[in-house]
Parts: structure tokens; sequence; C-alpha cells
């Protein structure tokens, strides 16, 4: 059977749907016959369970077979029926909405709109609406996703291919044909998952409007789409209503949420200016940032509701930060008293993705499209509404699509959104308008390159785009300034539903900021984002998959020793190494369901340390235990040395499986896992040690100076061929409390330690000492003297604790 030749779809990149494949679709006896199924499902009479399948299916030969048979692909494993809705066949949109989920149909793009497409006019982080599960969060991540290329290529990997719409002639149909399939990745427990989706998507059956998150065009496509591909990878469009912004952002991004209630504390000046740092440091990274007035549960024991503050913002939505600037203001006089005298203004620029902005604080344009400029060139106000416009709320004459009408500038701006409308030229039967028809506030408002002459010369248009959106503005703010002190902010607007805000305003109205930290791979860890070889993240991750495991006691078994002091010691454990004088990480672990409270310590141990921990230490970090699937915690600042960071569950003897990621700046932080309790024998080294000693030089006293410079003390501690150094300390009675571990297959054999003094030209030695080889299984201190070779006077003291077993399984 000859088919016309098909034409490229912008939905999937691929051709529109061929004659054929549309008389499968609408034909459910050959649909049911020719429905491709080719690995790409479970079995009809199967249920769709929570968790994806862990078997990946071959997307390519899926697609191939697809095409090869002519039919549109239909998921058995997420079924266009009441399955996919809810674990009780979607009755809570009958509850909520009133709506039969029986009745709801399932339609494909092409039966929803004549020219569906993927994108419409390229990528847009203003595209998405929420549906009716009022899922707020899905439209934030998505959002934030489609800000960054990189992100959004991550998870839907075929994206590039959709971004133009082209003819197919002259290449391959494989390419090009439309089979109803889509591939969406999203990050699960340390890999990107794939899940595959088929595009029958859930309508109204009154209306034919997508049910659920949906484009704000209605040809654009890739909002529903990703939104299906979601529902199935938790287990239906049901779980979107009970999920979390953070843990969207998690899966769709592979980075590390932190979320900071600043509205729980006060904000002191050297807080604001952490967070500050904080903030502008991830903005400059790429990583995702929303700020939200959270919702408290009740006020004066009622609920609250959602409203506006006084300011404009939305209680309970979380907004996205875009940028950040900081503002030398000292030039310009009107501005710096404006805000106070201040030199420098710190502003950060907030996207509404609802796009209905109504911020009315300083520097809002209270209008949610301040950047169409091309599309909505200017407007003439009539001699009667002058005083209106003046105060900023005009309503004015436009022509629309052809047809003059009344309406506010609101309404002028909000439906120059549809991308296919184009604003017309006003009414040009009003009469010559001169300097003084709209007084100062008009005078004020244009530039010396808008003088009203000019403007009138120009024919019918009065205002530039600029000007009306100044003169709309309800910013006091923004209507004090000239065009010219306000293009010396330098602020700008880069998309649309953006707004600026000066930084103590956003600490006034927003109580909580959620950071997703995107970071590096590194060699040996499951690193994300390897991609951004020279930019982007300066966080570098390592991660571990590991399980907490009962197993007889004191074989590698037993791992599920729970936060107790005397039992923590039997969980996994990781050597973690700070290479810097003072560094600062995270760590986030996240588990599998059910979730049990986790957290994890972290433990001070020796600079020389190679092997598991078996005797309590000093703990010098001990996280929260929460009952969540991601566990966020920031560390540091911590000084050089070495730690063994212990993940744990709160109780013993529970099994769980966990992720362990690690984030920290390049080079500041190295870690392992240690899997061994003790040294092994090798080809090389056939015996194994006979005991263990453990030394901590305290510090040294009284040391003899040898040149007139200040003295940069440290020491060396050696034993059977094996040395470790501590750090430098400017002074002649140094503390370092510098610990250290040696394995002895010699108990006779001496341990020495030696005093340096660091110099640039050469290393001078300050004093020797040497410590008894008489083991002793308590911990001892011994004041040493030092001495230096042809001399028996001593040069100073060294203040040393140590002991020495024969149970090398103790230490």
């Amino acid at each position: 059977m000859d088919m016309d030749l098909p034409v490229r779809c912008g939905l999937c990149s691929d051709v529109r749907v061929t004659e054929l494949q549309r008389k499968y679709v609408q034909n459910p006896v050959a649909r049911a016959m020719r429905t491709c199924g080719a690995g790409g499902g479970l079995p009809q009479g199967s249920q769709r369970r929570r968790s994806p399948p862990r078997k990946q299916v071959n997307y390519a030969a899926l697609r191939k077979a697809c095409i090869e048979s002519g039919a549109l692909w239909e998921d058995q494993e997420f079924r266009a029926d009441t399955s996919a809705l809810g674990s009780d066949g979607g009755q809570w949109l009958k509850e909520s909405h009133g709506l039969d989920p029986k009745t709801i149909q399932w339609r494909r793009p092409f039966e929803l709109t004549d020219d569906p497409k993927f994108f419409v006019e390229g990528l847009s982080s203003a595209d998405v609406s929420e549906g009716v599960a009022g899922n707020v969060w899905f439209v934030s991540a998505a959002n934030a996703l489609s800000r960054e290329k990189h992100l959004f290529n991550k998870v839907i990997p075929s994206a590039s291919l959709y971004a133009l719409v082209a003819s197919p002639e002259g290449e391959k149909a494989s390419k090009f044909a439309y089979c109803g399939l889509f591939r969406f990745m999203f990050y699960h427990f340390g890999e990107w998952r794939q899940v595959l989706v088929d595009d029958r998507l859930p309508v109204d059956p009154h209306t034919a409007v997508p049910l659920f998150a949906k484009s704000r065009t209605k040809d654009e496509f890739w909002p529903i789409l990703l939104e299906k591909a979601y529902a199935k990878y938790l287990g239906s469009y049901e779980a979107l209503r009970f999920y979390w912004l953070e843990k969207a952002l998690v899966d769709l991004t592979g980075g590390v949420c932190e979320l900071l209630n600043v509205g729980t504390f006060e904000m002191t000046p050297q807080l604001k200016d952490s967070l500050h740092a904080r903030l502008s440091e991830a903005s400059r990274e790429s990583s995702p940032i929303c700020a939200m007035h959270e919702l408290p549960d009740e006020i004066d024991g009622l609920p609250t509701s959602e409203g506006r503050l006084p300011c404009g913002i939305m209680k309970g939505r979380p907004y996205t930060v875009t940028g950040f600037a900081s503002i030398d203001i000292s030039a310009s006089s009107a501005i710096r008293t404006l805000f106070g005298g201040r030199q420098q203004l710190r502003m950060v620029r907030l996207q509404d993705p609802w796009a209905d902005s109504k911020y009315t604080g300083a520097f809002g344009q209270n209008t949610p499209f301040t950047s169409l400029g091309a599309s909505f060139r200017s407007l003439r106000p009539t001699r009667d509404r002058r005083a209106a416009t003046s105060r900023g709320s005009a309503r004015v004459l436009h022509k629309l699509n052809g047809d003059v009408c009344a309406g506010t500038l609101d309404e002028a701006i909000g439906g120059a959104r549809a991308r296919s409308t184009r604003m017309s030229r006003a009414c040009n039967t009003m009469a010559p308008l001169r300097q003084n028809d709209f007084g100062d506030d008009f005078n004020e408002c244009h530039d010396d390159a808008d003088k009203p002459s000019e403007v009138a010369g120009r024919g019918e248009y009065m205002y530039s785009t600029k000007q009306l959106l100044r003169l709309h503005s309800s910013s006091v703010e923004w209507t004090r300034l000239s065009q010219v002190e306000r293009s010396k902010l330098g602020l700008k607007i880069e998309q649309a539903a953006e707004f600026w805000v000066t930084y103590d305003d956003l600490l006034k109205y927003f109580t909580q900021f959620l950071i997703c930290h995107l970071s590096r791979g590194t060699a040996g860890g499951n690193g994300l984002l390897g991609s951004l070889a020279n930019s982007g993240p300066s966080l570098w991750e390592q991660t571990f998959a590991g399980e907490w495991t009962i197993g007889a006691k004191g074989t590698s078994q037993d791992r599920a020793g729970g936060s107790a002091a005397d039992t923590v010691l039997r969980n996994p454990q990781y050597l973690l190494e700070v290479t810097q004088e003072q560094a600062e990480f995270i760590v986030y672990l996240m588990q599998k369901a059910p979730f049990e409270p986790i957290g994890f310590v972290l433990v001070k141990v020796e600079e020389n340390r190679r092997f598991r921990l078996h005797r309590q230490k000093e703990i010098r970090y001990t996280s929260e235990f929460l009952a969540s699937r991601d566990h966020y915690s920031r560390v540091g600042p911590i000084e050089r040395g070495r730690y063994v960071l212990i993940p744990c569950t709160l109780e013993a003897e529970v099994s769980q499986g966990y992720l362990l990621r690690v984030l920290a700046k390049s080079g500041a932080v190295a870690i392992k896992e240690l899997a061994l309790d003790r040294p092994q024998k090798t080809l090389l080294n056939r015996k194994l040690p006979s005991s263990v000693t453990y030394v901590k030089v305290i510090g040294a006293k009284d040391l003899v100076k040898k040149t007139p410079f200040t003295v940069s003390a440290y020491c060396v501690v050696q034993c059977e061929g094996s040395s470790v150094r501590s750090s430098t300390v400017k002074n002649i009675s140094p503390e370092w409390n510098f610990e250290s571990l040696f394995y002895r297959k010699d108990p006779n054999s001496s341990v020495k330690i030696q005093v340096w003094n660091h110099s640039l030209v050469m290393d001078q030695c300050l004093g020797r000492a040497i410590l008894p080889p008489a083991a002793t299984e308590d911990l001892k201190e011994f004041d040493l003297p030092l001495h230096l070779k042809k001399t028996e006077t001593p040069v100073g003291n060294v203040l040393v604790e140590t002991f020495t077993t024969a149970d090398v399984l103790s230490v």
C-alpha cells in the first residue's frame, strides 16, 4: 500500500502521522492487531507498580520495530486507562473535581490540534501551567529545568532534534518517522533511568483539554509528555499530587537539594552576607534556585489559605531566582538618596513560573511580560486618560488583530503572550500631542533621545515600550528615576515574567530558599554532569552505593549497627581526607523505601589510617536523623586531616539500601570506602603484623631557635619504614595533637619522633626522640627530651601519648 510522503512533526522531531498510521489509531480492531510492543511493555493483564522496571528497553530497537510495523506504539506498562490515574482507578478525580475517571478520554496530540509540536518557537521557561492535580511543584521544577539547556537535554536526550521543524526530504525515514514513542531520563539512586511513554494523553471528555500540566501554547506538548513520563516514574498521576519540589529537582537534574528556612531565625548582617554568598555562587554555577513565602499550617488555630502579600508576592508559590547583581550607586546622587545613602545595592532577579507576577515593591514593574518590546512597540493614550496614564494604571486604546478595543495595559501585554498574536498600531484619529499635555510625569520618563517634539514627529506613537512600562509601574523607586539613571543600574529583564527585588526585600518577603546544587563527576565516583569539563558547577562529587546488612557479628555482613555509641562502628565506613587547611562539603544520603530514620557521624582519626575503625574516638559531627528519601547536610568548615564518615540508621539491626553522595570543591576532599579491618598478605609482603602502636604527638616546648626568623615547626613520626608528617605551627612551643597508627611486624622496633623547622631553602632538624619499644595496653603519656646528633644536652621536649596492643582489631 502506497502512502503519502510524511511531513516532519515538531512534536517528536519526526514525521507527522501518515494516513496509514492514522487509520490504525482510529480503528480499534486494527490497533489491537497491530499495536507495537516489541520489548516495550508488560503483558496486557499486568498492573503498573510504583517502581519502573529494572530491565532497560533498547529504545533504538523498539523505535525501529515500531516504524517498520507502521503502527503507533502503545505502552502496555503504563496503559491509557484508569490504572494510570491512581491506585483506586482515579477516584480522587471524582472526589476533588467531580470528574468520573471512566469517562476520561486518551488522545494523541494530532487528535487535539492540527499542528502539534514538541516546542513552539523554542524552549521557554514560562511555558508550563498546572492542571487539575494542582501540582505547583511540577510547574516550578519544569521551569527550572527549561532554563538550563544542558539539564533539559539530559532529561530529554532527543530534545536537540525537536528544536526545529524541517521537511524530511532527503532524510532517512527511520530518523524522522513518527511512532508515538518518547524517551525521558530521570535520576534514580545514582544512575539515569530511562522511562518510555507513548503520547496518549488524558483529556477532559467535555472540552478535550488535557487534564494535567500543559503548555500555555496550544500546539506545544513537551510539558504534557514530560509530566506523563514522570507520572509513570512515580507510579501514577495521583502520585504527582503528593510529591515535593526538592525531590523533583533531584530527579530531573541529578543534583542535591538544600532547603534553607530563613524565616525561623533572626538574620544578622553576618548571616545575610553568608546567605547572599551562597545563593549568588549557586546562581553563577547555573544551579536551580527557588524562593518561597512558606504557608504555616495554621494561624491562631485556623487553617491558612493561599493569597498575596501586600507587595504582590503569592504565598506558598515557588519563584525562580534567575540572577544577582551588585550595583555601585555612589556616582548617582538621586539613586543614592533614594536608598538611604548606600554605596552598593544588592539586587536579585526573580521569575514567576505562572507568569502573573504582580510585584509592587521597589523596582517592581507590576507586569508579567516586560521583555516584549519587539511585540509591543508602543501605545498612544487618549487625552481624557492622561491622568490615569501618569499614575501608571492607564487604560489605553489598542488595536488587537484588527479590532479596536479598550482594555488595561495588563490585558494588552498579556495578549501579546500568544506567539501568533501581533499587536497592531493604535488608532491615529487623536489630536496632535504637545509637551505639556501629560505634565511633569511624562517629561521625566523621557530621556534626551525621546523629546516630546521628536515623539510627536514619529506620527501615531507616543510612548516607547520601556517608557510605557515605567509609567505603568507601581514602584515609586522606578518612577523617581530618569531613563538615564535606570540604565546606569544595568538591571536587565531576560525572560518573561521576571522582575528585580533588592536583597533586603528578598529576605523580607521570602522565608524559604531551595538550592539544587549541581556537580561534576570525579574519577572512580559516579559523578554527574561530567560533560561540563570547563565551566559550570565548582562542586565535585563522589558517589557510593551501599547497604546496611544484618549478619554474624564481626563479619563483613554485620553492617547494621545503628547510631548507639557502642554499636555505631559496625556500620559501613568511609575514609574522608580534608586536603586543605579548612574545607566545607556536602553529605547527601538517599535511601530506598520504606524510609527509615537515617543520618551519619563524622569521627576524627589518625593521619595515616587505612583500615576500618574499631575503637571509639572523638566525634566531630553528628547529623540529624530523618525518615525521608533524601538527607542533606552541610559539614564544616573543618580542619585538615583524616576522618571516618559513618552512615547509619537510628536503630540497629535495620536492613536498608542507601546512596552516599559527597560534594566538595575541587581538591578539598578525598573519600574512599574502608572495607578491610586489618592489613592483608600480598605477594611482596607475606608476613602479617603482630601488633599495632598508636602515637599522638601533643606538642613540643622550649625549642632552640637556630635562625633569627620565626620557627615553623612540624614533627615526623617513623616506624618500620613508614613515616607521617604533621602540619606546620609557627611557635617555639607548638601544639600539634597529631595522631598516627603503625602496624608492626617486629615488636622490638622503635618509634622515632623528629621535630623540624620549615625553611624556604632547607628544613632544619630541631631535635629527635625515641619511644621505648616496651608494649603497653593502656594509653600513657611521655615527656621525651629532644636531642641532636653529637650532643647530650636536650634542645627541647616533646609530649607524646601512646599505647601498643597485640589485638590489631581493637583500634
